[in-house]
């Protein structure tokens, strides 16, 4: 009864440091669908919608509204602001309403008030609820996949002061939806809402997925580490959210920032403790510095080689061919707009950060690792009834 599908993944929780591992999947859906196996009665027919709240109001002046194909199946999307979003009973029935609707006060609802709400309604009329909910999570995210898509065309046609009030969502932003059925009499020209079942999002919880120990008033990152966690955090973050270009250019940025520091304070401190006046060694590495800045060759294998005998390339060789493949990814997403796949797009940063680790290393400073330990990862996903 119970399905928890990412497309068709497997629901069991991935051991830590697998490549599936859940503190990346914020794309995974876990759907609940009902075993109905009622057989047709030959007068009604089914459909599959479902809706999702948007946390802003859509600025147009009239309801979006169209037909579209979305993983081999036709739907009706809109986007719309005129529904308030009601909840009825203990095992919630989830349904749309009209914001000018008066409620009868025994249904005893719970009425959100929604600034907009993005609609599907599946097009395939099937003759029991069973083959409704066959395939729910499929649908679930390609719908989802197909609004993110959406609204960064809107964002991208919006003015650009504008482009924070509209924006893609992605599985990361919301903790449940509801999928349900709707019921159509065809001869009596009639529809009706039948029932509705929840999606968890595995990117968003009310529950930590992880545990650590809360920094005290005076606990930050060495300083040399500061700016290049801030940009891993946001490539994280953007890839959580479905935009794999920012992803990409924040988590090489990270890299190429900390690989020009580590080169310029260790070359600095060299050449200080060889006799050097503070204030011409700074001037001196700061021009060399200036010439090989976006050097990956040189600022991790020629320039640290040449006076501390450290080199990414002799020490970790497919790591450094790793990082050349994302230099050239950063420039074709920098220089040429590529977008990549959200799995290329993880790749890179997975680098970016074992890069980043090396040149920790190097400098002589603690880098935090990529996943907590296994015993700070919560053991499993709890549903209270």
């Amino acid at each position: 009864m119970t399905k928890a599908e990412p497309g068709k993944r497997a629901t069991k929780r991935p051991k830590v440091g697998d490549a599936g591992m859940h503190f990346e999947s914020y794309d995974t859906l876990m759907t609940v669908t009902p075993n109905y196996t009622q057989p047709s009665d030959g007068v009604h027919w089914y459909r599959w919608a479902m809706h999702f709240p948007l946390p802003f109001a859509l600025p147009s002046r009239k309801c979006v509204q169209f037909t579209t194909p979305i993983a081999g199946r036709n739907f009706d999307f809109g986007i719309h602001g005129h529904f308030d979003q009601i909840t009825v009973g203990h095992l919630p029935v989830v349904q749309l309403c009209q914001k000018t609707a008066q409620l009868p006060a025994d249904m005893k609802p719970v009425r959100d008030h929604l600034l907009a709400v993005a609609t599907f309604c599946e097009l395939t009329e099937y003759e029991t609820l069973g083959e409704v909910f066959s395939g729910s999570s499929e649908k679930l995210n390609g719908c989802l996949q197909f609004l993110a898509d959406y609204l960064s065309r809107f964002q991208s046609l919006a003015p650009l002061a504008c482009s924070w009030l509209v924006y893609p969502l992605t599985p990361f932003d919301f903790n449940s939806l509801f999928h349900s059925a709707i019921r159509i009499n065809r001869g009596a020209n009639t529809r009706g809402f039948v029932a509705s079942w929840p999606a968890f999002s595995a990117g968003s919880h009310t529950k930590p997925l992880f545990f650590m120990t809360p920094p005290g008033p005076n606990d930050a990152p060495p300083p040399i580490l500061v700016t290049p966690y801030e940009l891993l955090a946001e490539g994280v973050f953007s890839i959580a959210r479905g935009l794999p270009r920012l992803g990409v250019l924040n988590s090489y940025n990270a890299f190429e920032l900390l690989a020009n520091n580590v080169f310029g304070k260790c070359k600095t401190d060299f050449l200080v403790s060889h006799g050097m006046p503070s204030h011409l060694a700074e001037k001196t590495v700061e021009d060399e510095r200036q010439r090989h800045k976006t050097d990956v060759r040189f600022l991790v294998h020629d320039g640290l080689n040449d006076f501390m005998s450290r080199s990414l390339l002799t020490e970790n060789k497919l790591l450094y061919d790793d990082i050349i493949k994302v230099q050239k990814l950063r420039h074709q997403v920098a220089h040429a707009g590529e977008k990549p796949s959200t799995e290329r797009a993880r790749a890179a940063l997975r680098k970016c950060c074992e890069a980043v680790g090396w040149l920790g290393q190097v400098v002589g400073v603690e880098v935090k690792p990529f996943l907590p330990e296994p015993e700070d990862v919560a053991k499993k996903f709890e549903f209270v009834a």
